[in-house]
């Protein structure tokens, strides 16, 4: 009879003099998990540095992705060939590998803006898919040593410090808008005391709820220009022989096309800007002064210098692009906008009014924030408007080819855009 000796991973019988046949040749299953884990990741890294070294960073991660799914694929068929060959140890060992790679591929293609979160997923995971292989399956100690000796302690201590910094980095920011988010709150309790303001927002909530039942569902996305819609573009074409390029068509991908439909749009959101404000009441900031100022000529008549928004800086729409939308661009609706001040929400709905009548306008969005519902202190550091992403499209902006161009109008009461500046708005 057989005896088993607990510290052994194979049943081994024990009777002295007793032969063993071992066989050491290697079943298709095993030289499939001997593939996986060395080759692939040296290919990755050669990889990278050449992608990198020929400006196709945006590569690394697809080549990382596929290399990762082809190393699942593997450890799938070992697993399935474990099984079938009635190796149940080796199955399971191959299981807890596919679930850990698994982690490590989502990190990777999906998950690639939580990929410290994902770091300590895979860390922990490998540490219990470790630690039940030597107990269970092999009838080991707690392997202490072993786990703090294997590569994944490491990735586990760099995801452990980067989580750290994360914390503080936003302990910092909540401690640096904590000010504003108390004046602004201050001023918008000041402002729900007043009898006439509490009027004025229950009409301006049910403008707003007319005109959100007819938005579209989808969010605003920025698009190519199509080349069909500018006349000038085609009739050129036309001319040379050339084909109407339909690679124009679709969900914008280049911060460069972004930014010059944005300089186009400028020009026109603003003259438009100024029709909308001189017939609601709105206002403008002065240069250098914290008055305002309306369009009825107190622009033209005086030398008063009106500060109008510019469009938004490059720097802080690649910051956006990386850090909110996932890289991609055609997300980014705010690069060209406008904003106008109003001395109470009245003036406000005056304006909303009159741009859902505006033939020209077609509105995607609108969010608001003067809803006394709104948590503005947790969503927006109690910073309050209204804030509407709409396209104009008429003959001018058709000639430019800038009638997909998503813009955003901000509306504002008074008070908050006194309160508001440029570095307490950036924080």
């Amino acid at each position: 009879e057989r005896q088993l000796h607990p510290s052994m991973a194979f049943d081994t019988p024990m009777d002295r003099m007793r032969r063993v046949d071992v066989d050491m040749s290697m079943t298709w299953p095993v030289r499939l998990v001997s593939f996986t884990g060395g080759v692939e990741w040296a290919l990755c890294c050669w990889a990278a540095v050449i992608f990198a070294w020929i400006g196709r960073e945006h590569w690394i991660k697809w080549f990382f992705s596929l290399v990762v799914a082809s190393d699942l694929v593997l450890i799938f068929a070992a697993a399935l060939g474990f099984g079938l060959t009635g190796n149940s140890r080796e199955m399971w060992m191959s299981i807890c590998t596919f679930a850990t790679e698994f982690i490590l591929f989502l990190s990777f293609s999906v998950l690639e803006q939580h990929v410290v979160t994902m770091l300590l997923v895979f860390s922990f995971s490998y540490f219990i898919f470790f630690s039940l292989e030597h107990t269970i399956l092999y009838l080991q100690t707690f392997p202490v040593a072993e786990l703090f000796s294997t590569p994944v302690s490491a990735t586990l201590f760099l995801g452990l410090i980067l989580m750290y910094f994360r914390h503080v980095t936003l302990y910092k920011a909540r401690r640096l808008i904590a000010p504003d988010i108390k004046h602004y709150e201050a001023m918008w309790h000041v402002l729900l005391e007043q009898e006439d303001t509490k009027s004025q927002l229950f009409v301006l909530s049910q403008i707003v709820s007319e005109i959100e039942a007819k938005l579209p569902k989808s969010l605003p996305r920025q698009v190519k220009c199509c080349a069909e819609s500018i006349p000038l573009l085609s009739e050129i074409a036309g001319d040379f022989g050339l084909p109407v390029d339909k690679s124009f068509v679709g969900n914008l991908d280049s911060l460069d096309h972004l930014f010059i439909q944005a300089d186009c749009m400028q020009i026109v959101l603003l003259q438009k800007v100024k029709a909308w404000a001189n017939q609601s009441g709105g206002m403008f900031p002065v240069k250098h002064s914290t008055e305002y100022v309306t369009c009825n000529g107190d622009i033209h008549h005086q030398n008063v210098h009106v500060k109008f928004a510019k469009v938004k800086s490059v720097a802080r729409a690649l910051e956006k692009v990386v850090r909110s939308y996932k890289q991609d661009p055609s997300r980014l609706v705010d690069v060209c906008r406008q904003s106008v001040i109003f001395d109470d929400a009245a003036g406000i709905a005056r304006c909303l009014s009159i741009l859902r009548e505006d033939d020209d306008v077609v509105l995607l969005r609108l969010k608001n924030r003067l809803d006394p519902s709104y948590d503005a202190a947790r969503l927006s550091g109690g910073y309050r408007d209204i804030a509407i992403n709409l396209r104009i499209v008429n003959a001018q902006t058709m000639d430019l080819g800038i009638d997909t161009h998503v813009c955003e109008l901000q509306l504002l009461i008074r008070p908050f855009a006194e309160l508001k500046s440029d570095e307490g708005h950036k924080r």
